[in-house]
C-alpha cells in the first residue's frame, strides 16, 4: 500500500540565486503532478497537504471524494474519503465533533459519550486510554483501477537506488569513502557522559601504571562496548528512533527558532503551529539549509515528502508544547516537543531519511509556501508496516547558546 507522486514546476516561477539555488517559489509555480504508483488500500492525507493541492490546482474535493489530477495520460487518482479530521470514539468509531468541549470540571463531551454509551469498558486503543481520539488526517481508499505505473521489478530497483543514495549521503556526511565499514556514531547523551569523564593521560613509560589508572582506562573502554552490546535494545528498540539535536538549522530560521516556538506556545497568532514532516532526500546539507519554505523543499529535485500509508504531518499547537524558559544556569535555551508516533506505516514507497520541524503562522491557510522550515534532523528509517516513533532527545530538538 502506498502512493508516490512528484510535483512538476514552471521553471520561470522558481526564483533562483546566482548559484541556481531556489530561493522563492512564486504563486502558480506548480504545473501539476505525476503519479509514480498508487496501490489499493487505505491512505492518510494531512489537511495542509490536501488544501495545498487544492490551491495549487491539481487536487479537488467534493461528494466525499478526493481527486488528484495527473499530468500522465492515465486516469486521475480518485479516493473515497472514509474519515475526515476530527474526534472519534475508539469503541464504536462514532464521530464526536465537539468531543473537546468541557461540559463539567474535568469532563469533556468525548469522555461523557464514552461513559454514557460504553460504561467502564477499557479503551480498545492503548494509545488513547480515555476511549476517544483525535485524527488529524483524511483517511481514504483508492477507487481508480490500473494506476500502478511501475512493475514490482521496477519498484524494487527504485527502492534499491533510494537506499544506495541514502547510504552515499551518510558516508559523505561522516567522512567515509564508498565501501568503507560504517563507523559507530555515539548518541548525543552518551557523548555528554563520556566527555564529562577525566581525560586519559599518556602513561609515563618510566613509571609503573597505578591500579587507579588501569581501572579508569578499562572503564572508559567498557562504556562504548556496553553501548554497542545494548544498542539493539535501547536506541532502536522495536520501532523507536532517537531524534537528537538539530542536524542543521535552516538559514531562514537562524536566530528565530526559539522565538517561533514561543509564538506557538503563547498562541500568538491563534492558529499558529509547529509542523513535523518526514522526507526522503539525497540533497546535501548545503542545499537543504538554503531553502526558505516547505514549498521550496518540495521543489528540490532530490527531495520528496513521505507518502507512505500511515504517514501524515504532525501539527503541534500550544496545547502540545511545554512552557519555554531560558536555562540561566547553563546560559542557553532548549526547546522541546513530545515524541511523535506514526501508526502502521506501510513499506511503500520506501525509506525516510530526515525530519523537519517547521513553523506555520496560520494552519487554516494550508499553504506550504507560507510554512517556514526551522530545523532538519537525520532520521534514517525503512518503514515495514509497524509503528514509527521519533523519540525526542532529553535536551530537546534545538538549543540556542
Amino acid at each position: 500500500m502506498g502512493l508516490m507522486i512528484k510535483r512538476e514546476y514552471h521553471q520561470d516561477k522558481l526564483v533562483r540565486d546566482g548559484s541556481e539555488k531556489i530561493t522563492e517559489v512564486l504563486p502558480g509555480a506548480v504545473k501539476g503532478i505525476r503519479a509514480k504508483w498508487a496501490d489499493s488500500g487505505r491512505q492518510n492525507f494531512s489537511p495542509n497537504w490536501v488544501h495545498g493541492g487544492v490551491q495549487e490546482g491539481w487536487l479537488s474535493m467534493g461528494n466525499g471524494k478526493i481527486v488528484m489530477h495527473t499530468l500522465d495520460d492515465g486516469p486521475d487518482l480518485l479516493y473515497s474519503v472514509i474519515r475526515t479530521p476530527g474526534y472519534y470514539c475508539c469503541h464504536c468509531e462514532q464521530s464526536l465533533p465537539d468531543a473537546g468541549t468541557i461540559v463539567e470540571p474535568g469532563v469533556t463531551l468525548g469522555l461523557k459519550h464514552v461513559r454514557d454509551i460504553h460504561g467502564s469498558a477499557s479503551s480498545p486503543d492503548p494509545c488513547n486510554p480515555s476511549g476517544y481520539r483525535k485524527e488529524d488526517h483524511y483517511s481514504c481508499l483508492l477507487d481508480t483501477e490500473d494506476v500502478q505505473n511501475v512493475t514490482p521489478e521496477e519498484r524494487a530497483r527504485m527502492e534499491m537506488q533510494m537506499r544506495h543514495d541514502l547510504s552515499d549521503k551518510i558516508r559523505a556526511k561522516y567522512g567515509q569513502g564508498h565501501g568503507e565499514r560504517p563507523r559507530k556514531i555515539v548518541p548525543f547523551a552518551l557523548q555528554s557522559k563520556i566527555s564529562a569523564l577525566p581525560p586519559v593521560k599518556q602513561a609515563d613509560t618510566r613509571t609503573k601504571t597505578t591500579w587507579w589508572q588501569k581501572l579508569r582506562n578499562r572503564f572508559l573502554i567498557a562504556i562504548p562496548m556496553l553501548w554497542i552490546l545494548l544498542r539493539p535494545f535501547t536506541t532502536y528498540a522495536d520501532d523507536f528512533y532517537v531524534l537528537c539535536m538539530a542536524d542543521l538549522v535552516f538559514n531562514i530560521a537562524k536566530g528565530r527558532s526559539v522565538e517561533l516556538y514561543i509564538r506557538v506556545d503563547t498562541n500568538d497568532p491563534a492558529n499558529s503551529a509547529l509542523i513535523v514532516a518526514a522526507w526522503n532526500t539525497t540533497a546535501t546539507d548545503a542545499t537543504i539549509r538554503d531553502l526558505d519554505t516547505v514549498a521550496a523543499i518540495e521543489a528540490d529535485v532530490n527531495t520528496a515528502e513521505a507518502t507512505n500509508t500511515g504517514y501524515a504531518r504532525k501539527v503541534l499547537t500550544d496545547a502540545d508544547l511545554a512552557a519555554a524558559a531560558p536555562d540561566d544556569t547553563n546560559d542557553r535555551f532548549d526547546i522541546d516537543i513530545p515524541d511523535q508516533t506514526w501508526t502502521a506505516v506501510a513499506t511503500a514507497p520506501g525509506a525516510w531519511t530526515d525530519l523537519s520541524i517547521n513553523y506555520d503562522n496560520d494552519t487554516t491557510v494550508g499553504t506550504d509556501s507560507a510554512i517556514v522550515p526551522m530545523t532538519w534532523h537525520d532520521f534514517a528509517v525503512t518503514p515495514d508496516g509497524s509503528d514509527i516513533t521519533a523519540q525526542i532527545a532529553a535536551a530537546g530538538f534545538f538549543r540556542a547558546s
